[in-house]
């Protein structure tokens, strides 16, 4: 196999990829997909992990020159801002290309769920405007279980400009302030897409693919808040045992949705509502799971994770060893805990933070804030202000633990915040 690889936009847990490569013989580039490494992304590249870096400027022939030079093996993505240029190359070169016709349905959130709902499949009712009068129509339209209206950018990341709004009024005014301005990945919202809200549990569902087979790597529940109304706050993400009651309905309806938008290759980051009616989409990431995914953690689950698994099935000379749909084992449940702030102050104890050390399923604390630090109130799932993570191979015990856990984030006491206004 040749022995090239190149990583687009090595960021978030996209970085995990160079160093196992590294290890197995491989010479890894980086191609950064602007010039521009966004502010939450700059501080896990680690450009020394990469034999080169290519910065695309938007000179595709050069881009192409300089890819034809590296007769790769395998091109992916890292992370979100780097999924259409490692896609379009993908195609380009005919590595583990998926279908070019489909392309996209792949690129637009919008397109996306239009062809999931064109094969009978669940989804929101949407409307995708570029102007505030097409948006005044559509929700003139909707009935009174269609609220409340969710409204996001069609192409950016995380809960970057993610709204639920409540009402007509409140919907204008999101529309206002997405529209034609600029997000996260540096693009200008030039369309917004509006959905009617799912009601349900939401899931993660990580996949990975190779020629047109498919095989799910794990399932997570995930808890989430409602923030002053309109904003949406990622509190703790569950990671579910294959036997667990949704986890094959939600795998088939993941198979299902990537048939349906001809992702053959990769890694897939679904996200899902659990509804009354069955499974609705959310969105389809076309790269790994991101945030935080502490090595020793998953290996202690799952013994690997959803990036390692990707990176050997790429290298596996055939997919012989994708077997099932639902392909993985849980030998500990873990959860992984946010840190998230009702208001911005200063951290004045962490009286809470010790006692959750004592719980039996503690397992570890990445980036907590310390005596004296100033946190900020969270307002979406960005801001990446430490987590907590708990493993335990009984999963009653986590449960219960991140019970525990979840009243002190409630009642505001896992952090002794004072405020800045006091």
């Amino acid at each position: 196999m040749k022995k090239n690889i190149i990583v687009v936009d090595g960021y978030s847990t996209g970085n995990l990829y160079a160093p196992q490569f590294t290890a197995k013989g491989y010479t890894v580039h980086h191609i950064q997909s602007s010039n521009t490494i966004i502010d939450i992304f700059k501080p896990s590249f680690k450009e020394h992990d990469y034999a080169s870096n290519f910065v695309f400027n938007g000179d595709v022939d050069a881009l192409y020159t300089h890819v034809r030079s590296l007769a790769p093996a395998v091109i992916l993505p890292g992370a979100e801002s780097g999924v259409d240029l490692s896609e379009e190359l993908c195609i380009a070169f005919n590595l583990f290309a998926n279908d070019a016709a489909l392309l996209d349905n792949r690129k637009s959130k919008a397109k996306m769920n239009d062809a999931l709902k064109r094969q009978g499949m669940l989804t929101a009712k949407q409307h995708c405007f570029t102007a505030i009068d097409c948006l005044k129509n559509w929700l003139g339209e909707l009935d009174e279980l269609d609220w409340p209206v969710v409204l996001k950018p069609i192409d950016s990341v995380a809960s970057d400009g993610l709204f639920i709004c409540n009402s007509y009024k409140e919907c204008i005014s999101a529309a206002n302030s997405l529209l034609n301005k600029d997000n996260l990945l540096g693009k200008k919202n030039t369309s917004i897409l509006a959905q009617s809200y799912l009601y349900g549990a939401q899931y993660i569902v990580n996949v990975i693919s190779r020629d047109g087979q498919h095989s799910v790597t794990d399932v997570w529940y995930t808890n989430r808040t409602r923030f002053e109304r309109t904003k949406q706050i990622l509190e703790d993400r569950v990671l579910l045992s294959p036997s667990n009651t949704p986890v094959t309905q939600l795998s088939e309806y993941v198979v299902q949705s990537l048939q349906a938008l001809g992702i053959n290759n990769g890694a897939s980051h679904v996200e899902v509502m659990m509804t009354a009616e069955g499974p609705a989409m959310i969105e389809v990431n076309r790269r790994p799971m991101g945030g935080a995914m502490p090595i020793d953690l998953f290996n202690a689950a799952l013994g690997t994770n959803h990036t390692y698994r990707m990176l050997d099935l790429y290298l596996a000379p055939s997919t012989a060893s994708l077997k099932e749909i639902i392909d993985y084992e849980v030998s500990q449940f873990i959860a992984i805990v946010d840190f998230t702030f009702q208001i911005s102050g200063e951290i004045q104890h962490t009286k809470g933070l010790t006692y959750a050390q004592s719980l039996p399923s503690f397992h570890s604390i990445i980036n907590a804030p310390k005596l004296g630090q100033q946190v900020f109130k969270t307002e979406d799932t960005i801001a990446g202000q430490g987590v907590l993570c708990l493993a335990h191979p009984d999963q009653a015990q986590l449960m219960v633990d991140l019970q525990v856990i979840r009243q002190l984030k409630s009642n505001g006491e896992l952090f002794g915040v004072i405020s800045n206004a006091d």
